[in-house]
């Protein structure tokens, strides 16, 4: 090779030593062989050592000769090198900022048919960099540069029908291109599709749409804690997504750890029940106080009762009652259950069966089943003056109503005993087939056995 002199091959033998086409790289002699290819005057070859020294990883990287020698292809009409020159006269690389020029070389490009260069020049005649504003021009460039596939015009040209952006705003228009870019591997406009899907601004919001392109953009790199905690939760319940709770579980870490409130929450409950991870009380704490920390009502509550049952933490009924009260006046339903029932046990508090029922009341306006069923008990043992059979049917059933299964079957024994209200065993049976069907363990056995009952009555 080195005895021919020619220049094809001293290229090749570049190429080698610079990895390409070989394992191991030599980046000095790879240097030497281009500048030797180089040097005689062929262009490819100067090509090729421009591209060299604008390689950062080889340690011979210098960017102003790989300015200059795209500039010297760029004068023979060398379209790449056209744009290269006007890549680094834009950004200032290996030499002054030049706007204008970078727009004229830009505007040359693109009329010799790069897509790239038209995209380019496109977003100079938007911001007029270098040139005129012009943004009828602007849009005319960007459609035809999207049309030739260049992602960043098509994701561009999404922008500007979603804003309204020198065109009229249509937020079909604005999906449909960034979900072209998004098919042409853009990671950028995969983001923006599944927020889309997330907000509903382009589109009706839709929480599958959303996981799905959330976690497309995930594999594609992605770190957004929005997106980690959003397809984290998927993952770890399978809604909406195959389950895979070991993965779940490491993406809502990854966006706790950066601070997003909502995964902090998640973890710890991970952590609390070993969903993805293994089971740890004392961690389940620690990331609930993080979660606290941060405001989180429910992490309050999950402290109460934490403290409560001696979870992770030495037991501490004081401490339990103050985390529910800190959840319950934040307005957490679950806390106020809880702590209606301290007021009524004592437990934590000083007994107080008016209180109590108080914020059982509190909870079960905001829709929560188990303070109804809990109103029903504090009317059955006749805890609160004013208590009465009446009551306990009218909370039950109304904790029936919100489709509870446990108040279905607790209603349904009434029914079914006839102590507080008149026997009605057909009313009974639909309101355990309807428990039992929500899996409800205790209505499916009583279910099976009043019909077994039923059975052995007709023979």
């Amino acid at each position: 090779i080195r005895q021919t002199g020619a220049t094809k091959y001293m290229l090749a033998l570049a190429n080698a030593y610079d990895g390409a086409i070989a394992g191991g790289s030599d980046f000095a002699k790879a240097r030497y062989w281009f500048e030797r290819a180089a040097g005689d005057g062929n262009r490819e070859a100067q090509a090729a050592l421009a591209k060299f020294y604008a390689k950062p990883d080889t340690g011979l990287q210098d960017l102003p000769r790989a300015r200059a020698i795209y500039e010297q292809l760029a004068e023979t009409g060398n379209l790449s090198a056209i744009v290269k020159t006007a890549d680094f006269k834009r950004t200032g690389v290996g030499g002054p900022v030049d706007l204008a020029g970078a727009a004229k070389l830009y505007e040359q490009a693109a009329t010799l048919g790069s897509s790239a260069a038209e995209f380019r020049y496109a977003m100079a005649l938007r911001d007029g960099e270098g040139v005129a504003s012009d943004p009828a021009k602007s849009f005319d460039l960007l459609e035809r540069s999207a049309n030739a596939g260049n992602i960043g015009a098509a994701v561009e040209l999404g922008r500007a029908y979603e804003r309204g952006t020198h065109v009229a705003a249509d937020p079909a228009k604005a999906l449909e291109w960034y979900k072209a870019a998004a098919s042409r591997g853009s990671l950028q406009a995969t983001v923006l599709v599944a927020l889309a899907y997330a907000r509903g601004v382009l589109v009706q919001a839709d929480r599958k749409e959303y996981v799905a392109w959330g976690l497309r953009a995930i594999e594609r790199g992605s770190t957004l804690p929005r997106l980690q905690s959003s397809v984290g939760a998927a993952l770890i319940t399978g809604t909406d997504l195959p389950q895979d709770r070991n993965r779940g579980f490491q993406l809502l870490l990854s966006a706790a750890n950066a601070g997003r409130a909502e995964a902090i929450l998640a973890v710890a409950r991970c952590y609390a029940f070993g969903i993805g991870v293994k089971q740890d009380a004392g961690k389940a704490v620690e990331w609930y106080e993080r979660a606290a920390s941060r405001g989180r009502v429910a992490a309050y509550w999950e402290l109460g009762r934490a403290y409560a049952s001696g979870f992770g933490v030495p037991m501490d009924e004081n401490l339990a009652y103050e985390y529910f009260v800190k959840a319950a006046s934040g307005g957490y339903a679950a806390a106020m259950v809880d702590l209606g029932r301290m007021y009524i046990t004592g437990f934590g508090a000083a007994r107080d069966p008016e209180r109590g029922a108080a914020w059982l009341t509190k909870a079960a306006d905001l829709g929560n089943a188990n303070a109804m069923i809990e109103m029903a008990n504090v009317h059955r043992e006749r805890l609160i003056p004013g208590a009465s059979d009446a009551e306990v049917m009218r909370w039950l059933t109304r904790g029936a109503d919100t489709g509870s299964a446990r108040a279905e079957y607790v209603l349904a024994l009434n029914y079914l005993s006839g102590a507080i209200v008149e026997k009605d065993v057909k009313k009974a049976e639909t309101l355990l087939a309807s428990a039992a069907s929500k899996h409800n363990a205790p209505a499916k056995t009583r279910l099976k056995l009043l019909r077994e009952q039923q059975q052995m009555g007709t023979q």
